[in-house]
């Protein structure tokens, strides 16, 4: 392989989600920010133009060095000095965006969960993930955990229909894992047999998490052009990623 590019672009996102046990939204909240990490002085006079998806609700704000009136016009990101390079060898935040949202179509992946009473202290619990496939068409979320206390007498009956589920005597609590989930296998339910709780109260709070290699955020970045008169276009790569900071079901 040849030199590495000059230009790393990574797109970071940050989510926190509280819903409350009845299935509503009580608070979303996405960070993201894009960082321009330059290793070569000689191709660090660049501009990165961005192609944006319609990302209602969404908020942006500009590098105070990056050139607003760039920005605002062609959704293109440069340094408002055209003749400077970016630095070399530490990551600038370049842009940054946040959502908070009381909507609950725009929560990636929803956790549901249903208690029935079987019985005296007996009850058969029923938690669901459901991707949002209507506002992510396109979301591939990875290594999804729900960890659901179960504070029980004897280890519960457990059958998941995705992924993988276990109950820790020493956690009291059953945690289900599922590396993969995309649109093709949008839900999946996992099934608990519990004895000796006296109360779906102690079902809460559930916590939820995930990553993908995406951001809601929708954005992308075909190439990045030289800031210099007939430069054309400079090499780069570019890469994204979406993290759970908090997610809770109480």
């Amino acid at each position: 392989g040849g030199a590495a590019a000059g230009l790393s672009l990574a797109a970071e996102e940050k989510l926190s989600v509280s819903m409350s046990r009845d299935g509503g939204l009580q608070a979303l909240e996405v960070n993201g920010i894009l960082q321009l990490l330059n290793s070569d002085a000689a191709a660090g006079k660049a501009i990165v133009p961005l192609v944006m998806g319609p990302n209602p609700g969404f908020q942006f704000k500009t590098h105070p060095n990056i050139d607003k009136q760039l920005y605002a016009s062609q959704n293109a990101l440069g340094l408002r000095d055209p003749s400077r390079p970016f630095p070399v060898g530490s990551a600038v935040g370049v842009l940054k965006w946040r959502l908070a949202s009381s909507d609950e179509a725009l929560v990636p992946l929803v956790i549901n969960c249903w208690p029935t009473q079987t019985g005296p202290n007996a009850w058969e619990v029923s938690v669901e993930y459901e991707l949002a496939t209507t506002t992510y068409p396109h979301l591939e979320v990875h290594n999804l955990t729900v960890t659901i206390p179960a504070p029980v007498d004897s280890p519960p009956g457990i059958n998941a229909s995705a992924g993988s589920a276990n109950y820790s005597r020493r956690d009291n609590a059953v945690t289900w894992t599922v590396p993969f989930i995309d649109a093709s296998s949008s839900s999946g339910t996992v099934e608990l047999q519990l004895t000796g709780m006296t109360s779906p109260d102690a079902l809460y709070p559930i916590a939820v998490d995930f990553s993908a290699a995406s951001t809601l955020c929708s954005l992308s970045i075909p190439e990045v052009r030289s800031a210099e008169e007939g430069g054309g276009t400079l090499p780069f790569n570019s890469s994204a990623t979406l993290q759970v900071e908090s997610y809770s079901i109480s």
